[in-house]
Protein backbone atom coordinates (compact mmCIF):
# COMPACT_ATOMS: atom_id res chain seq x y z
CA UNK A 1 0.00 0.00 0.00
CA UNK A 2 1.19 3.33 -0.99
CA UNK A 3 0.34 6.79 1.35
CA UNK A 4 -1.61 9.44 -0.97
CA UNK A 5 0.60 12.21 -1.23
CA UNK A 6 -0.72 15.37 0.57
CA UNK A 7 -0.66 18.65 -1.50
CA UNK A 8 1.38 21.48 -0.53
CA UNK A 9 0.35 25.12 -0.54
CA UNK A 10 2.21 26.84 -3.61
CA UNK A 11 2.88 30.72 -3.77
CA UNK A 12 1.64 32.30 -6.46
CA UNK A 13 4.50 34.03 -8.45
CA UNK A 14 2.53 36.64 -8.73
CA UNK A 15 2.21 37.58 -5.32
CA UNK A 16 5.42 37.11 -4.77
CA UNK A 17 6.58 39.49 -7.45
CA UNK A 18 4.62 42.21 -6.31
CA UNK A 19 6.01 41.62 -2.62
CA UNK A 20 9.26 41.57 -3.45
CA UNK A 21 8.95 44.54 -5.88
CA UNK A 22 7.07 46.55 -2.53
CA UNK A 23 10.15 45.55 -0.66
CA UNK A 24 12.50 46.69 -3.50
CA UNK A 25 10.85 50.03 -3.54
CA UNK A 26 10.77 50.83 0.01
CA UNK A 27 14.71 49.91 0.36
CA UNK A 28 15.10 51.95 -2.93
CA UNK A 29 13.20 54.88 -0.88
CA UNK A 30 14.52 54.69 2.80
CA UNK A 31 17.97 54.57 1.24
CA UNK A 32 17.63 57.59 -1.40
CA UNK A 33 15.95 59.29 1.85
CA UNK A 34 19.13 58.46 4.12
CA UNK A 35 21.52 59.66 1.21
CA UNK A 36 19.59 62.48 0.30
CA UNK A 37 20.38 63.87 4.12
CA UNK A 38 23.44 62.42 4.45
CA UNK A 39 24.34 64.68 1.64
CA UNK A 40 22.32 67.91 3.23
CA UNK A 41 24.10 67.45 6.29
CA UNK A 42 27.81 67.57 5.01
CA UNK A 43 27.65 68.51 1.57
CA UNK A 44 25.19 71.14 0.57
CA UNK A 45 22.01 72.98 1.11
CA UNK A 46 19.37 74.74 -0.57
CA UNK A 47 18.23 77.81 0.43
CA UNK A 48 15.29 80.44 -0.60
CA UNK A 49 16.42 83.82 -0.48
CA UNK A 50 13.59 85.53 2.21
CA UNK A 51 14.65 89.21 1.57
CA UNK A 52 16.43 92.20 -0.73
CA UNK A 53 19.65 93.01 1.09
CA UNK A 54 21.67 90.69 -1.63
CA UNK A 55 19.80 92.47 -4.77
CA UNK A 56 20.47 92.66 -7.61
CA UNK A 57 23.36 89.44 -6.76
CA UNK A 58 19.90 87.32 -5.49
CA UNK A 59 16.47 88.27 -6.11
CA UNK A 60 13.59 87.56 -3.19
CA UNK A 61 12.44 83.73 -3.83
CA UNK A 62 15.67 82.84 -5.48
CA UNK A 63 16.85 79.39 -4.64
CA UNK A 64 20.68 79.25 -3.76
CA UNK A 65 22.67 75.98 -2.80
CA UNK A 66 24.95 76.47 -0.04
CA UNK A 67 28.44 73.94 -0.41
CA UNK A 68 29.56 72.87 2.69
CA UNK A 69 33.39 71.28 1.89
CA UNK A 70 35.46 73.88 1.27
CA UNK A 71 36.56 77.30 3.78
CA UNK A 72 35.06 80.38 2.68
CA UNK A 73 37.09 83.42 2.31
CA UNK A 74 36.25 87.27 1.54
CA UNK A 75 34.08 88.03 -1.28
CA UNK A 76 31.94 84.79 -0.99
CA UNK A 77 27.74 84.62 -0.05
CA UNK A 78 27.63 83.05 3.22
CA UNK A 79 24.71 81.73 4.58
CA UNK A 80 24.41 81.84 8.62
CA UNK A 81 22.00 81.47 11.41
CA UNK A 82 20.49 84.50 13.29
CA UNK A 83 23.37 85.20 15.80
CA UNK A 84 20.71 86.57 17.88
CA UNK A 85 18.25 89.19 16.46
CA UNK A 86 19.36 90.58 13.38
CA UNK A 87 16.15 89.21 11.80
CA UNK A 88 12.94 90.95 11.79
CA UNK A 89 9.53 89.11 11.44
CA UNK A 90 8.73 89.81 8.07
CA UNK A 91 12.76 88.92 7.04
CA UNK A 92 12.59 85.93 9.21
CA UNK A 93 11.18 83.48 6.21
CA UNK A 94 8.43 81.51 6.35
CA UNK A 95 8.45 78.61 9.12
CA UNK A 96 6.68 75.00 7.09
CA UNK A 97 4.51 72.20 8.79
CA UNK A 98 6.21 69.32 9.93
CA UNK A 99 5.32 67.98 6.83
CA UNK A 100 7.48 70.14 5.29
CA UNK A 101 10.21 70.53 7.45
CA UNK A 102 10.99 66.81 7.05
CA UNK A 103 11.55 66.97 3.32
CA UNK A 104 13.29 70.27 4.46
CA UNK A 105 15.67 67.63 6.43
CA UNK A 106 16.15 65.39 3.96
CA UNK A 107 16.72 67.51 1.46
CA UNK A 108 13.64 67.39 -0.70
CA UNK A 109 12.58 70.47 0.16
CA UNK A 110 14.76 73.71 0.45
CA UNK A 111 15.47 75.21 3.46
CA UNK A 112 12.57 77.68 4.01
CA UNK A 113 15.51 79.72 5.27
CA UNK A 114 13.65 80.47 8.86
CA UNK A 115 16.06 81.88 11.29
CA UNK A 116 18.87 81.92 8.40
CA UNK A 117 20.90 84.98 6.64
CA UNK A 118 22.85 85.64 3.59
CA UNK A 119 25.31 88.52 3.25
CA UNK A 120 28.96 88.93 1.41
CA UNK A 121 32.29 88.44 3.40
CA UNK A 122 33.87 91.41 3.47
CA UNK A 123 36.07 90.79 6.64
CA UNK A 124 37.63 87.49 8.48
CA UNK A 125 39.40 87.11 11.68
CA UNK A 126 41.21 89.65 12.18
CA UNK A 127 41.07 92.14 9.32
CA UNK A 128 40.81 95.91 10.02
CA UNK A 129 37.80 96.68 8.32
CA UNK A 130 36.79 100.56 7.24
CA UNK A 131 34.70 103.05 5.96
CA UNK A 132 35.65 105.06 3.45
CA UNK A 133 38.57 106.50 2.09
CA UNK A 134 38.51 109.47 0.15
CA UNK A 135 36.65 107.67 -2.96
CA UNK A 136 33.36 106.40 -0.60
CA UNK A 137 34.95 102.81 -0.82
CA UNK A 138 35.59 100.63 1.72
CA UNK A 139 38.81 99.47 3.16
CA UNK A 140 39.86 95.94 4.18
CA UNK A 141 43.59 96.09 5.63
CA UNK A 142 44.32 99.54 4.54
CA UNK A 143 43.40 98.48 0.61
CA UNK A 144 40.44 100.12 -0.96
CA UNK A 145 37.89 97.13 -2.41
CA UNK A 146 36.04 97.56 -5.81
CA UNK A 147 33.08 96.29 -5.39
CA UNK A 148 31.32 97.73 -8.88
CA UNK A 149 30.61 93.79 -9.80
CA UNK A 150 27.85 93.35 -7.38
CA UNK A 151 27.06 96.22 -5.36
CA UNK A 152 23.46 97.06 -5.41
CA UNK A 153 22.93 100.51 -8.17
CA UNK A 154 23.14 103.62 -7.01
CA UNK A 155 24.17 102.19 -3.99
CA UNK A 156 27.07 103.56 -1.62
CA UNK A 157 29.23 101.05 -0.06
CA UNK A 158 27.90 102.25 3.39
CA UNK A 159 26.26 105.02 4.53
CA UNK A 160 27.59 105.09 7.95
CA UNK A 161 31.27 105.32 9.00
CA UNK A 162 32.85 102.66 11.04
CA UNK A 163 36.62 101.20 11.66
CA UNK A 164 36.70 97.72 13.36
CA UNK A 165 38.88 94.89 13.58
CA UNK A 166 37.09 91.72 13.68
CA UNK A 167 37.50 89.56 16.22
CA UNK A 168 38.63 86.10 16.32
CA UNK A 169 35.81 83.35 15.53
CA UNK A 170 33.99 86.07 13.94
CA UNK A 171 33.58 87.40 9.97
CA UNK A 172 32.22 90.69 9.04
CA UNK A 173 29.48 90.26 6.67
CA UNK A 174 27.81 92.86 4.54
CA UNK A 175 24.21 92.56 2.17
CA UNK A 176 25.34 93.65 -1.65
CA UNK A 177 21.83 96.23 -1.18
CA UNK A 178 23.58 98.28 1.32
CA UNK A 179 20.60 100.47 1.58
CA UNK A 180 17.81 97.43 2.55
CA UNK A 181 20.87 95.12 4.62
CA UNK A 182 20.67 95.44 8.09
CA UNK A 183 24.10 93.60 8.58
CA UNK A 184 27.45 94.01 10.40
CA UNK A 185 27.61 98.11 10.54
CA UNK A 186 24.67 97.97 12.57
CA UNK A 187 25.72 94.83 15.15
CA UNK A 188 29.47 96.51 15.68
CA UNK A 189 28.66 96.23 19.63
CA UNK A 190 26.46 92.86 19.84
CA UNK A 191 28.41 90.54 22.27
CA UNK A 192 27.75 87.14 23.20
CA UNK A 193 29.64 83.53 21.71
CA UNK A 194 32.40 83.89 19.26
CA UNK A 195 32.54 80.70 17.76
CA UNK A 196 32.25 80.90 13.48
CA UNK A 197 29.44 84.06 14.02
CA UNK A 198 28.98 86.98 11.73
CA UNK A 199 29.41 90.03 13.76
Amino acid sequence: MTETPTATKQKSPHRSGLAAAGREFVLIVVGALIVSSILRAFVGQMFIIPSESMQNTLLVGDRVVVEKLTDVQRGDVVVFEDPGGWLGQEESGQKRGSVGRFFEVVGLLPDSSHGHLIKRLIGMPGDKVACCDSKGRLMVNGKPLDETSYLFPGDAPSAMEFQVTVPAGRVFVMGDHRSESGDSRVHLSDTGPRRWRAW
